[in-house]
């Protein structure tokens, strides 16, 4: 479970920074849009996590509408959507507080 969740997380992380690069400073050119998509995947992230958790408990979402698979969500899927988002979020704050300054 241990290795699941570093390879979920580390999989996570490597995505949106990427992504958040390409965005905020080869596309946009400024560090502030770098900072808002960092903060936007961390939030995503979170919101990602907070539906497979309610997923687990049984909650479903479109209920007839649109099929969703049956594949089982493990916990260290969950936890790893929850502590990237919150280390997204939180490194997003503390480099705007280093451009800022």
């Amino acid at each position: 479970m241990r290795f699941e969740f570093f390879k979920k997380c580390s999989s996570l992380m490597l995505i949106s920074l990427i992504l958040s690069f390409v965005i905020g400073k080869l596309i946009l050119k400024s560090w502030v849009y770098f900072i808002f998509s960092m903060s936007f995947f961390g939030a995503l992230y979170i919101l990602i996590g907070w539906i497979l958790y309610l997923k687990t408990d049984g909650i479903r979402f479109f209920k007839n509408s649109i099929k969703i698979s049956k594949v089982p969500v493990d916990k260290a899927s969950i936890f790893a959507y929850f502590s990237s988002g919150l280390f997204l979020l939180v490194l997003s704050q503390a480099l705007h507080s280093l451009i800022a300054k």
